[in-house]
């Protein structure tokens, strides 16, 4: 079992795994009160599609590099955050992801008045891990925390998750650091990975994500807790098959469709006007696979080491 902290660490890094840049994926999760808030990778501003978009760091005019364009994932998550009503939480709540913030970022944090820093990795630029740190610590009251990764606890959750072990890649194709990366993970693996770490934690009997028409996590259902704010879902995601209690809140809320990822047979059958989808343990098996090569490229690029 792991902690809170360690389940949105791994949430954080899934997340980069969605990201299409090349040089450097980058997620991170803000919590409060134990619950998520907010998610963001870094990416291209909106209506600009990054699948398409090119990402070169140098040799061209500073308009025509990725600097002055890409979203970085602390902005993405407050301000996922905030379009999902929890404003009024962002004070106080921890942000947790593998890069101490840049300069620019620690300025947003800053004036968010985030309460708790954890993160993997220092800022490389002297110069600059020295401001986030006056930004963060120093003039803003932030509590830091430098925390290592342990890998063979995030394998072993993969490989539960994907019902068998996994053969991961240690070898990698270079990528074209002035396009797109095309390997990264799908929303539904990045939804399985959400409600899997989730549910590994010790006081989590079950992890429920509720998410809407454009993909965005709305709301999390912890145990038996049901929701607490109304917004217009689509779908939703669970660890393991809801109580009734669960299945009744989440079609008030507007969602048609639950999809369950640990019942390791694939069944589809109807809760009233719900479908309700458990995948089978192929499909699981595909889904954590791609995630977990994923995040080995992405980790062995932060720290040298693999899964």
């Amino acid at each position: 079992m792991i902690s809170k902290t360690d389940a949105a660490m791994y949430i954080a890094l899934s997340a980069a795994a969605r990201s299409k840049d090349a040089r450097r994926q980058v997620g991170a999760v803000l919590l409060s009160d134990d619950f998520i808030i907010g998610i963001g990778y870094n990416g291209t501003p909106r209506g600009v599609d990054d699948k398409t978009f090119t990402w070169p760091k140098s040799g061209v005019p500073l308009y025509d590099t990725k600097h002055p364009y890409v979203i970085h994932a602390e902005e993405n998550a407050l301000e996922n955050a905030r379009k999902r009503g929890f404003q009024d939480s962002i004070k106080g709540s921890t942000l947790i992801l593998p890069y101490r913030p840049c300069p620019s970022c620690s300025k947003q944090l800053h004036q968010a008045n985030i309460g708790h820093l954890v993160y993997l990795l220092d800022y490389s630029k002297q110069d600059d891990l020295i401001i986030s740190k006056r930004l963060l610590e120093e003039w803003g009251g932030v509590s830091s925390e430098k925390v290592s990764l342990n890998t063979s606890s995030l394998r072993t959750i993969l490989e539960s998750m994907a019902g068998s072990s996994l053969d991961l890649a240690t070898i990698f194709v270079d990528y074209d650091l002035n396009k797109s990366r095309s390997d990264y993970i799908s929303f539904e693996q990045f939804f399985s990975a959400h409600v899997g770490f989730h549910s590994a934690v010790d006081s989590i009997d079950n992890s429920i994500i509720c998410v809407n028409e454009e993909n965005r996590v709305m709301e999390e259902l912890l145990d038996s807790q049901l929701p607490s704010r109304f917004h217009p879902h689509s779908f939703a995601f669970a660890a393991f098959y809801p109580s009734g209690d669960q299945i009744d809140a989440l079609r008030k809320k507007g969602v048609y469709q639950l999809n369950i990822i640990r019942e390791n047979h694939a069944t589809e059958e109807m809760y009233k006007d719900m479908k309700i989808t458990s995948f089978s343990s192929e499909r699981n098996q595909k889904n954590m696979s791609a995630l977990a090569n994923n995040l080995n490229r992405i980790i062995h690029s932060y720290t040298s080491q693999y899964l």
